[in-house]
């Protein structure tokens, strides 16, 4: 350090060279020398960092910093509560623009060494000289994105956020975030692309509370959604999705429902730019759909429901050259979501016939031995939540005659199988009320099941509450306006259900 301070300021080649040999060695000095020597070698430093700031050869500052790193690194947190020392960052952070591409490199290295350092960072996680660090790169960029020529200016100092603004308060980064979709405002593409890569690779580090709240995640979201640039545009594109899908992460980590909220717009902006045709744009695009569903729709059935439909729709005359992306991202969205939301969305629309041709119930109620294992089970729930416009004559040909059957045997039945065949055709008679909800064919079916639906009311008392529903639900259907046959073909009945719905009105009222 003596051989360094001693270097004039017209010796640019002998300051790097002491300098080169000072970085080598400062790694293997102990910690408690550099404790012990901070405010001198501080000093020394700093003095020729501003001698050599201005000089063409970038060699000396450039093995200053990276000494200086390294001191500063080895500091106890206490020495952080002084101005002065976070005061040397800030200085350190003025580099991070300079003309010397290792220089600024270098200096970027020192600030985001610093201020990621675990072992000196606060009871919160974040560093004391972050918001200083922060209120000088604020400061800048707007001065850069008020001046003509300061668009190399800004993405350096996005440069330099991307790795440090995750540490910084949550003020100053509701603050950051601001200025930086402003910058996306700028025309410059290259601009552009550093804001958004900046915003992406800083949510990459999933910050913290401290950082980005909850709220300002969600106006991130919401401000990203509405700066979506044109498809014509392929890298703008890109590095939008990129933040907007990594800004839907972050936000599924701290608070998942209000990321649902706001999935579906995503969405729609997202799946839209496979219209375009683009190869690249779309091979991106699947890229971040792919993201999304593995970090935030897998959970959610309503989100995955409205990511399928847009996918279809996707699948037009626009996207014919696309259409294998378009299928890639069905397809993981179908293994992200699992049997159930899969099998669902398919009973929605191909059809529960459809789908139990190929995946059947696998319940025998023939079989010699009734088998306890119901391999299948799961089946049940999935098609009662998602039928649709399913026809009434499939649950009187298939599912019916089962339930049927397997009341009939309940009394042969050993007492666990008999619990669990109880339960089982209760639950095949609870699909009733969901195929009569919008039967396709209920002026056809409903004649021929409305005398079963009758006499089962009358004979079982258990069966009351899905058949009332189920017939509750046909008369909704039948009332609709557009097919006036159908209230002709349930009205025909009425006469024979009244009597019976005016029997269990009188019994439960003198029960009670």
């Amino acid at each position: 350090m003596t051989a360094l301070e001693g270097t004039s300021i017209n010796e640019p080649c002998r300051t790097a060279a002491i300098a080169f040999l000072l970085q080598v060695i400062v790694k293997k000095v102990p910690k408690e020398v550099l404790q012990a020597q901070f405010m001198r070698t501080v000093q020394i430093l700093y003095t020729k960092m501003l001698e050599n700031s201005e000089q063409s050869e970038g060699s000396p500052l450039k093995y200053l910093l990276s000494i200086l790193g390294v001191v500063l690194r080895a500091q106890p947190t206490r020495v952080w509560n002084s101005a002065s020392t976070r005061n040397i960052v800030v200085s350190v952070t003025a580099l991070c623009a300079h003309d010397k591409p290792w220089v600024r490199t270098m200096a970027r290295r020192v600030v985001r060494a610093v201020l990621t350092d675990p072992v000196t960072a606060m009871e919160n996680g974040l560093h004391a000289a972050a918001s200083g660090v922060g209120m000088f790169v604020q400061q800048q960029l707007q001065a850069a994105l008020g001046s003509k020529g300061g668009d190399m200016t800004t993405v350096r100092y996005l440069c330099l956020l991307e790795g440090v603004m995750h540490k910084m308060p949550s003020t100053l980064f509701k603050q950051l975030a601001e200025t930086i979709l402003k910058s996306f405002t700028i025309a410059d593409p290259m601009v552009k692309c550093s804001a958004l890569q900046c915003l992406y690779r800083c949510l990459q580090r999933q910050p913290c509370d401290a950082a980005l709240s909850i709220e300002t995640n969600v106006l991130l979201v919401k401000a990203l959604t509405q700066l979506s640039p044109p498809c014509e545009d392929v890298t703008v594109c890109a590095y939008w999705m990129q933040a907007l899908a990594e800004a839907h992460v972050c936000l599924t980590a701290k608070d998942p429902y209000s990321c649902y909220s706001l999935l579906p717009s995503t969405f729609e902006l997202i799946v839209k730019l496979f219209d375009s045709g683009d190869e690249q744009l779309a091979q991106v695009t699947y890229q971040i759909l792919a993201k999304i569903i593995e970090s935030c729709v897998q959970d959610n059935e309503d989100c995955a429901k409205k990511l399928l439909t847009l996918l279809d729709r996707a699948l037009n005359v626009q996207s014919t050259t696309v259409w294998k992306h378009v299928l890639r991202s069905q397809m993981r969205l179908f293994e992200a979501a699992g049997a159930g939301i899969t099998v669902g969305c398919a009973v929605r629309h191909v059809g529960a016939p459809a789908v139990l041709s190929i995946i059947p119930l696998d319940i025998d109620p023939n079989a010699a031995v009734l088998s306890t294992e119901f391999a299948r089970s799961w089946l049940i729930p999935v098609l009662r939540v998602n039928l649709h416009n399913a026809p009434l004559a499939y649950f009187s040909s298939h599912i019916l005659p089962i339930a049927v059957k397997i009341y009939r045997r309940l009394g042969s039945l050993d007492p666990v199988p008999q619990r669990l065949y109880t339960t089982l055709q209760m639950q095949l008679w609870e699909l009733l009320p969901s195929f009569c909800d919008s039967p396709s064919d209920l002026e056809k079916s409903f004649p021929q099941i409305a005398p079963v639906l009758g006499a089962a009311m009358n004979e079982r008392d258990d069966l009351k509450l899905p058949i009332l529903s189920a017939l509750r639900r046909v008369v909704r259907f039948a009332l609709q306006p557009d097919s006036p046959e159908r209230i002709e073909v349930v009205g025909a009945y009425a006469k024979n259900f009244m009597p019976l719905l005016f029997n269990m009105y009188t019994t439960s009222n003198e029960d009670d």
